[in-house]
């Protein structure tokens, strides 16, 4: 069950920027191009779907809490600022850390949004995957089989 659930809650994130890809491949176009993000994407989906199910407890919420924070300040620079985060933009956000509680309190609602998809992605990260194993069904009785302890 608990599979299911952390496969929904990242079905659902990535579902939430659906906008946000449709104009993308818009601004592509049919060619090569699109083919090829396609791809990334692909590639991408199957590295998130392989980062959620990581078996170590420790390991998998490092990764979850590293994706949260940069899912949630991607968001919100690209709602707040409605263009893409370039290097010079990080660099000019980075030196102008100083006036973080004005930007809190001017773009507070659009940060919450962005907090509230971001847990979405933590919880379909960090949540212990489901219990599927690949010789559990064989080893029903016995506490060791292959090398794996249950």
């Amino acid at each position: 069950m608990r599979g299911y659930i952390k496969g929904l809650l990242l079905v659902v994130y990535l579902l939430s920027f659906s906008g946000y890809y449709i104009e993308r491949l818009e601004a592509i176009g049919l060619g090569v191009a699109l083919v090829l993000y396609a791809g990334v994407f692909g590639v991408l989906l199957v590295a998130l779907w392989l980062s959620a199910n990581i078996r170590q407890g420790l390991v998998r919420w490092v990764f979850a809490l590293g994706f949260f924070a940069s899912a949630v300040f991607f968001d919100a620079y690209t709602r707040i600022m409605a263009d893409y985060l370039t290097y010079s933009a990080f660099v000019s956000m980075v030196y102008s850390g100083g006036f973080i509680g004005e930007a809190l309190q001017q773009y507070h609602s659009v940060i919450v949004v962005a907090l509230a998809k971001g847990v979405l992605l933590l919880l379909g990260l960090g949540l212990r995957p489901g219990r599927r194993g690949v010789g559990r069904r064989r080893c029903r009785g016995r506490r060791r089989c292959w090398g794996w302890r249950y």
